[in-house]
């Protein structure tokens, strides 16, 4: 029988209906989502409900962050939806390529294997009566959109938009596809995603420096610490060319500007972050009509990789050195380290591979145990640590949209009492689970407290190698989840990385049981964890 799940037929039309999750119905502003599909065909009926699951599923996640519906988000057109999408294909093309530059097939056998799974894939995405299409296109689809902060409400707008979209994974795949088999005879295959074919736009007078950045800021709402360093990276660029507009700055005046840093000395990685910050802001005014194209887009430099720069794990000798230390071992609770987390923070930065300021913000709610289904349809409860972006006086911010996760509370964690820790953070009233960590530049809770650690760790524990800092721990549970034979999307995903292939880009993730069993393998082998805190 076919899946007609969210799906009531009312005399000839299909309708959507949805509960809303009961948490989000006061953000949301309503108990169900309703609405008609317009179709009396089951098939198309099962087509049009995959689009709307995407539209639900991307309002409850900006209802978990506090933005209700239509705010915070902006209406585009298709021109501009298009524009995303040709950015999506040549950066996906793009890594597909290096990927490939830099681990061939090993054997002839592989090779065949990776052709037969591109062309499968191609199938599904030029088959409309493979019911997979809806799906793949449909996430890919939610994901463009929601990276890009577009609000698609008008229904023939989301069918043009998926098309497109379905047609831009068409032509990764066969990139990739000609790559593989050397048969790549043009730059593209669908004229729709030729870079030669993009219309000329009239010179815009705006300002880098000051229009276009505002702009920016105003639509993609970075921090403040992103906004200064952008515009500073853009008043620099304007020193070298001289005051014009933007719409008069060409790929020519990027390339010369790389060129002076380059003879001016700069390391690359100096260069390529600089570099970085310019086309993010030449980006949005192509996006908005200031330029035809990004003249800095793909303009970059290749960073050496010197494994005496390159930052290190720890070793097993070096967190038995921590935790023998005065604050794992005596109770000590230096001043700068703001109490407890001098002691959490660094075992849960190894037993998650969170960031520092993931952490540091944690409200003591980010904590809490959620159901989810085992392997075998059985349901159970964990706690987990949400780590996502929400607005407002007490709100937490993320670096990327990927970074958005939930990640399993490691058994060690909750051996050592970090359950009961949280628990003793809610009833005394704290609203941030380290509540004695002092905002930093641009308010960040991290900063000073890194600080300290660094001192601490350099003086106190007598880690001395520069290579070692606090994000080695990043570094280390990247090397446990390896050592244990993790899967690397389940890494990935508890790390909040983003997804190195194209099909990455497909379904919704490992679920919440591949999650909790891929954490409780995780272990610090050889390592002499420390007793808990003194209640």
């Amino acid at each position: 029988m076919a899946d007609m799940q969210r799906l009531l037929k009312r005399g000839d039309t299909y309708h959507y209906h949805r509960r809303v999750p009961l948490h989000l119905v006061d953000t949301v502003g309503k108990k169900f989502i309703r609405l008609a599909l317009g179709t009396d065909s089951p098939k198309e009926a099962r087509r049009r409900r995959t689009l709307e699951d995407a539209r639900a599923d991307a309002m409850f996640r900006d209802a978990e962050k506090g933005i209700k519906p239509g705010s915070g988000r902006v209406g585009v057109s298709l021109d501009a939806l298009t524009g995303y999408v040709r950015e999506t294909v040549e950066e996906m093309d793009r890594k597909a390529s290096e990927r490939l530059a830099l681990a061939p097939p090993v054997d002839k056998q592989k090779l065949a294997d990776m052709v037969q799974d591109a062309e499968i894939q191609l199938g599904i995405l030029t088959d409309p009566g493979d019911p997979r299409q809806d799906e793949l296109v449909s996430r890919a689809t939610d994901r463009i959109a929601h990276a890009n902060g577009a609000d698609l409400t008008d229904d023939a707008l989301v069918a043009q938009f998926a098309e497109v979209v379905r047609r831009g994974l068409v032509e990764v795949t066969r990139r990739h596809i000609g790559r593989l088999t050397n048969t790549n005879g043009s730059a593209f295959h669908d004229a729709a995603f030729d870079p030669a074919a993009q219309t000329a736009t009239p010179a815009s007078v705006a300002a880098l420096d000051t229009d276009i950045v505002d702009g920016w800021a105003a639509e993609r709402k970075p921090s403040q610490k992103s906004i200064d360093s952008h515009r500073s990276e853009a008043r620099k660029f304007v020193a070298h060319t001289g005051i014009k507009g933007v719409g008069a700055m060409t790929r020519a005046d990027v390339l010369t500007y790389k060129a002076s840093m380059i003879a001016d000395g700069q390391s690359p990685a100096n260069i390529k972050t600089r570099l970085a910050r310019l086309s993010t802001v030449l980006g949005w005014a192509a996006e908005n009509g200031h330029l035809a194209a990004n003249p800095a887009k793909g303009i970059t430099i290749k960073v050496p990789k010197k494994s005496k720069d390159k930052r290190q794990p720890f070793g097993p000798d070096d967190l038995n050195a921590i935790f023998a230390g005065p604050v794992h071992a005596d109770g000590e609770r230096p001043l700068r380290g703001r109490g407890e987390a001098a002691y959490w923070l660094p075992l849960l930065a190894l037993f998650s591979g969170a960031r520092l300021e993931e952490m540091a913000q944690l409200r003591a709610e980010d904590v809490a145990r959620h159901s989810y289904v085992d392997g075998d349809g059985q349901t159970r409860h964990g706690w987990f640590i949400k780590i996502f972006e929400v607005d407002g006086e007490h709100g937490t911010t993320v670096k990327t949209v990927d970074s958005e996760r939930l990640v399993p509370v490691h058994p060690v964690l909750e051996t050592l009492g970090f359950i009961t820790f949280v628990k003793a953070q809610q009833d005394a009233g704290h609203v941030r689970l380290f509540h004695l960590l002092k905002p930093g530049a641009y308010g960040r809770l991290g900063n000073k407290w890194g600080e300290w650690w660094s001192g601490y760790m350099r003086s106190t524990i007598g880690i001395t190698d520069k290579r070692i800092v606090f994000h080695s721990f990043r570094h280390t549970f990247k090397d446990m989840a390896r050592h244990c034979g993790l899967p690397e999307g389940v890494t990935r995903q508890i790390m909040g990385h983003s997804g190195e292939d194209v099909a990455d880009d497909y379904g919704n993730g490992y679920s919440l049981f591949q999650l909790v069993e891929g954490m409780a393998k995780v272990k610090a082998v050889g390592v002499t964890l420390p007793a808990p805190p003194a209640g």
